[in-house]
């Protein structure tokens, strides 16, 4: 499973430091995760924006809901599912986190067909279009196979943190062979 923090629709650069993931996130900027399930089955993804489930808008733990990811399927989340066909935008707070817990599918369990759902909750906002399906998945541990966990923060907050961010961005050439064709 892939997990990328997008923001103005552009992939976030990560920085790691003492064995943690961050990102420079824009107080107040929208935001979008996207999946991707590079894997020959379907897998659980227990999503979470700064320590809420993104399915019930319930404190996240790893027995929560999610999101199933077909093999080779992307997925961009844009935010907090609201109901069956509306989502609330997620939004980069002054420091927080987004977390996924990844989930393989029992292989001897034979999921029936999908069946659309409401997927209601207490969230409140501007909205945006998203459709979901309630489907049938049964995980095949307890316990996820893999735990991201993408601290952000303002540039202000990384250095307060000492996490070692660059200025600017590299100037690498793509063919340095070639020399510069600006």
């Amino acid at each position: 499973m892939m997990l990328k923090v997008l923001m103005r629709g552009l992939a976030c650069p990560l920085y790691e430091w003492q064995e943690r993931l961050f990102l420079e996130a824009e107080e107040g900027a929208p935001y979008q995760v996207q999946l991707t399930n590079p894997m020959s089955v379907r897998v659980l993804v227990v999503l979470a924006a700064d320590g809420i489930n993104v399915v019930d808008g319930r404190p996240a733990r790893f027995d929560g809901p999610g999101l199933v990811v077909a093999p080779g399927q992307e997925i961009v989340m844009p935010g907090f599912v609201a109901d069956s066909s509306s989502c609330l935008p997620f939004r980069f707070a002054k420091s927080g986190v987004v977390g996924a817990a990844i989930f393989c599918e029992d292989p001897t369990s034979r999921p029936p067909p999908d069946r659309w759902t409401d997927h209601s909750t207490d969230l409140e906002g501007p909205r945006e279009t998203l459709y979901t399906a309630q489907v049938v998945f049964h995980r095949a541990t307890k316990i996820p196979q893999k735990v991201y966990k993408i601290q952000y923060g303002t540039q202000e907050s990384l250095l307060r943190w000492r996490v070692p961010i660059p200025s600017s961005p590299p100037d690498d050439e793509a063919f340095p062979a070639e020399g510069s064709h600006e």
